[in-house]
């Protein structure tokens, strides 16, 4: 899926303004004009969409480390949710209006439930999840030598002077076909 790219909610309040003062048929017959879809601050004449597409149910999870402090769980969701949204912009909803008119710019559209492991079952998890790339699946990671290092630089440093075996994962994120995912963290518990 292509990304638009970010609209501003100036636009999506001009589009929105001029799709809602189309003037509807007065006679009460069709007047040529086709229904309307508003996707992403853009609207649409429904007669361009084609054929209904399928698409494929999705799911996403963070599966963190229980026995880290609460600030670095917190640390290492926000790593991954900011890098799921760099990889899948599609996954950002357009920004909104409140009753005021004051624009609130767009989340998530997608439920993202952050799930418990310890450092064994991460490293257990990655290794299963990575073999199921091919199958549509995204795998982010977060690991002690992105936690600890102090720049991007230093991280890459840290990362390409060690062994996978040597790394601890903090976290991941899985996204991808909803069986696949359930299939890979359905016996993990919620973070409480």
């Amino acid at each position: 899926m292509t990304s638009l790219g970010p609209v501003s909610c100036q636009t999506q309040l001009q589009v929105r303004r001029r799709a809602s003062q189309a003037e509807p048929a007065r006679d009460g017959k069709s007047s040529g004009q086709f229904p309307s879809i508003t996707t992403v601050g853009f609207v649409i004449p429904s007669r361009r969409l084609g054929p209904r597409l399928r698409k494929t149910v999705t799911r996403c999870a963070f599966i963190i480390d229980h026995a880290l402090p609460r600030g670095l769980i917190a640390n290492t969701a926000a790593i991954l949710a900011m890098t799921l949204g760099k990889e899948r912009p599609d996954l950002i909803g357009h920004a909104v209006h409140d009753a005021d008119g004051n624009c609130h710019q767009g989340i998530t559209t997608i439920v993202m439930p952050i799930l418990m492991s310890n450092v064994d079952g991460l490293r257990e998890l990655r290794r299963r999840a990575v073999s199921q790339e091919t199958s549509g699946l995204a795998v982010i990671d977060v690991t002690e030598t992105a936690q600890r290092a102090k720049s991007y630089q230093a991280y890459e440093h840290g990362i390409g002077e060690m062994r996978h075996d040597h790394l601890r994962y903090l976290g991941l994120c899985l996204h991808g076909p909803e069986k696949l995912v359930r299939s890979l963290t359905g016996d993990l518990p919620l973070m409480k």
